[in-house]
């Protein structure tokens, strides 16, 4: 019998092996690479909290009940190995400091890295506990039909295409150059406003693409004139990165199905964050007497900064009992109207440290604590496992309405920059979204009211 027991155990090890084994190899990467002793200081007990995120975010990634596939639960998982786990590995050994010259010593990394930990049972409870209650109900899925016609499509993205030719002055160098950070916002016609409008006109083109594609499958002449604007307008020497990110991935999982496949997407987006991106960096104030700098030091640059921002929120125990979180909320309330308006929460921990440089990152933990204290860390997971699951269960089940499924495709690597943060950005940025995805569906069931025959032969 004992014998019989032991086969049916090393069966089943097998088993999960063989289905797992991604998740082992790189857990054993991952143990290597947090307690080789490597740098100028080395620290057990940082390493071994460190990892253990890692594992957890591994877990995340590979074992969580999302299965394999896209999932807004799996740029969790990725977000928190890279910036969570692995940089500040890396950072810890090498004393590596961001806008200030300091070495952050060991307890106040434990201190974060057992915070981040917390909050990762925490995500791994809730998701779980939300999805495996949602996945066994039954959604009945209520949408109006829609008939994209290709004429109005066309129109509207040629209209929002001119408009965006207005808007940026017809300067037509910034089709291939990104401007200086904060160029667009005194060089756009019509001012603030007009850069507001902006933000939401140059996605429309995008959301009709989305729509068409989404609606009609084929690729045909309509499609591909609406992709030639769309990669016209978002091309990525020129496009925020952030912008590359919300548009590209879409398309690819739309245009290569292939790339929604197991786990196709998250090394896609691994191999974005550590090479792709810090290679479109070199454009980000065009390529004028620089040229392209190949060097890069993985994971000791300000743009993964995330973990030591969240460490400094904690040292100086910035908590602003919801200010900074109403501000988020009312970005659009112009300053002249709102005395002492508050700032981004990266740009407050800036004036607070004493940074020369305020266009600071504040992650999404960092978010929660600098708003409601500990509490709000898991305040934020909590909306965060609860959103991840809702969208990833309809998704799976193919319930999602077609303006949600929109939403899902976009977040796949939006939630990345959500989580980096800040929140003001990143809600300035989701507001200009829905309000293109709320346009061109207005838009789309105006015309199937107004146009007689809006199937096309």
């Amino acid at each position: 019998m004992l014998d019989l027991e032991k086969t049916i155990i090393m069966f089943r090890f097998k088993a999960w092996f063989v289905d797992n084994k991604l998740f082992v190899l790189c857990a054993i990467f991952l143990l290597f690479f947090g307690y080789i002793d490597s740098g100028i200081r080395y620290d057990l007990g940082v390493s071994t909290l460190l990892v253990f995120n890692g594992l957890l975010s591994l877990g995340i990634i590979f074992l969580l009940n999302d299965g394999q596939g896209v999932s807004l639960n799996k740029t969790f998982g990725l977000f928190n190995l890279l910036f969570f786990s692995l940089a500040p590995v890396v950072q810890f050994k090498y004393n590596s400091s961001f806008y200030i010259q300091t070495i952050f010593n060991a307890n106040l990394y434990l201190n974060v890295a057992l915070l981040i930990l917390l909050s990762l049972v925490f995500y791994i409870i809730i998701y779980a506990f939300v999805f495996d209650r949602l996945i066994r109900r039954v959604y009945a899925r209520k949408e109006p039909f829609l008939v994209v016609n290709s004429f109005v499509v066309l129109g509207i993205s040629l209209i929002s295409f001119i408009g965006y030719l207005y808007l940026i002055r017809f300067d037509l160098s910034l089709i291939l150059n990104r401007p200086p950070m904060f160029y667009m916002k005194t060089h756009t016609n019509l001012g603030l406003i007009g850069y507001a409008v902006l933000l939401i006109v140059k996605l429309i083109p995008f959301v009709c693409l989305m729509y068409y594609k989404l609606l009609r499958k084929v690729n045909d002449k309509t499609t591909l004139f609406l992709l030639l604007v769309v990669l016209t307008m978002f091309f990525p020497t020129a496009a925020e990165r952030v912008y590359v990110g919300i548009v590209y991935v879409p398309l690819l999982l739309l245009f290569v199905p292939k790339t929604g496949d197991k786990y196709n997407l998250v090394f896609l987006l691994t191999f974005g964050v550590l090479l792709i991106f810090p290679v479109l960096n070199n454009f980000r104030d065009g390529l004028v007497g620089t040229g392209i700098k190949l060097e890069y030091p993985l994971f000791r640059t300000g743009h993964f900064d995330a973990f030591q921002n969240f460490m400094l929120v904690l040292e100086q125990g910035i908590v602003t009992n919801g200010r900074q979180l109403l501000g988020s909320f009312l970005f659009f309330v112009q300053e002249g109207m709102w005395s002492g308006k508050p700032v981004g929460s990266g740009h407050l921990l800036g004036e607070s440290i004493g940074y020369d440089f305020l266009n600071v990152a504040m992650p999404f933990l960092g978010e929660g604590y600098i708003n409601f204290g500990i509490l709000g860390v898991f305040i934020f997971v909590l909306i965060c496992a609860c959103f991840n699951a809702l969208l990833d269960v309809f998704m799976k089940k193919n319930k999602l309405t077609l303006f949600l499924k929109i939403v899902f495709y976009v977040f796949v690597a939006f939630e990345f920059y959500v989580l980096r943060g800040d929140l003001m950005s990143s809600i300035k940025i989701s507001t200009s979204i829905l309000l293109a995805l709320s346009i061109v569906y207005f838009l789309i069931l105006m015309s199937n009211k107004l146009i007689p025959l809006v199937s096309e032969k």
